[in-house]
């Protein structure tokens, strides 16, 4: 895999991100020579694999570790971080490294916004999904009870360091959870993509090197076009937020047994129906991406109750007014995103969804 760099200038920093096999070894210079005093957040699992390659290279840090799961990124968790941190005298030159996936990077963003008003952060992801999305464009956060993400900060990290080697140990599951987003990608903003993942579908399910580098850098790019643009969600950067709105409620209503990855592919094929319903895209580009989403052998449909299902999607970001914003399809690889719709709608859509799922789409 080629390793490669991509540069992102934000009003307060630049952000490298370095991505590629043995990116880590490349970065490590930088980090142990700037940074005297450094502090790693990671999880057990992922210390338990990786720890001889990263202490071989990053020299001279504190390890705090957390267990893994979505249900332990609340603040009892970041609390449990925050006393450690006055424990060891972290000051505001302590470096801040999220070593692992989505849950330590957001964890760890948010800390380190945080902790004395800000330290300096860099993320290590570890996961598919983790290098191509949640690494990048600065939101951080934990959870509530009542939902996702609920509070966060904006803050972007100082350097992104998406090391290839990490992805030769992830499980199907997780594997397939970070593709999905990498086929978001495709879909709101390149369509050449979705060419790309169509065509190689052996190839990636094998995880051949050479095609995972492609889509992985060419997701990226959409993430960094996307939010440079957008820096603190205004506007444009809500069309990564495709597939997010009943993803997000599958991941609640199920106490996050759901993979996001999954939970966001189940929410893309039904933006996709809506998208079609509402008369945005044809009935051979739904079938199209339906497909795609089916051949990469992304579970399409729930089980879900509605009313509670209504309920937290009502508390979610994108509610205004009386109705909740959507993100749909004007055509594959370019999406819209503000669409005001009325829950009523939403419920008798996905009725209509659930039959389409379960019939020959041919004959829908």
């Amino acid at each position: 895999m080629e390793e490669f760099t991509l540069n992102i200038s934000y009003p307060e920093r630049e952000v490298k991100i370095l991505t590629g096999k043995n990116a880590l070894v490349s970065a490590s210079s930088y980090i142990n020579s700037t940074f005297n005093s450094k502090v790693v957040l990671t999880n057990k699992n992922i210390w338990n694999i990786w720890k001889e390659y990263f202490s071989e290279h990053i020299k001279d840090f504190y390890l705090f570790q957390i267990e893994d799961g979505e249900k332990y990124k609340n603040y009892k968790t970041v609390s449990e971080i925050y006393k450690y941190l006055v424990s060891i005298g972290a000051t505001r030159k302590t470096a801040f490294i999220g070593f692992g996936g989505g849950v330590i990077g957001d964890i760890a963003g948010f800390v380190a916004s945080t902790y004395h008003r800000g330290i300096p952060l860099i993320h290590v992801p570890t996961t598919l999904l983790a290098q191509v999305d949640s690494s990048i464009g600065g939101k951080t956060g934990y959870n509530l009870r009542e939902g996702k993400n609920l509070v966060g900060t904006f803050y972007q990290p100082n350097l992104i360091v998406s090391d290839s080697l990490f992805l030769h140990t992830l499980s199907e599951r997780e594997f397939k959870s970070g593709l999905a987003e990498v086929i978001k990608a495709g879909f709101i903003m390149d369509y050449k993509l979705i060419d790309l993942i169509e065509s190689n579908l052996n190839m990636i399910k094998k995880r051949d090197e050479n095609i995972i580098s492609e889509i992985m850098k060419r997701a990226q790019l959409v993430k960094i076009k996307v939010v440079k643009e957008d820096v603190e969600e205004q506007g444009l950067r809500a069309i990564l937020n495709f597939g997010h709105t009943l993803g997000h409620g599958i991941e609640v209503l199920t106490r996050w047994k759901v993979p996001h990855g999954y939970a966001v592919a189940a929410g893309m094929g039904f933006a996709i129906f809506l998208s079609f319903s509402m008369g945005y895209i044809t009935k051979g580009e739904m079938i199209r991406a339906i497909n795609l989403l089916k051949g990469m052998g992304y579970r399409l449909l729930y089980k879900l109750d509605y009313t509670m299902l209504e309920s937290v999607i009502k508390r979610d970001k994108k509610k205004k007014e009386d109705l909740v914003e959507w993100v749909l399809l004007k055509s594959i690889g370019k999406a819209e995103f503000g669409i005001k719709l009325d829950m009523n709608y939403i419920k008798g859509e996905l009725k209509n969804y659930e039959k389409f799922i379960l019939s020959d789409a041919s004959s829908f």
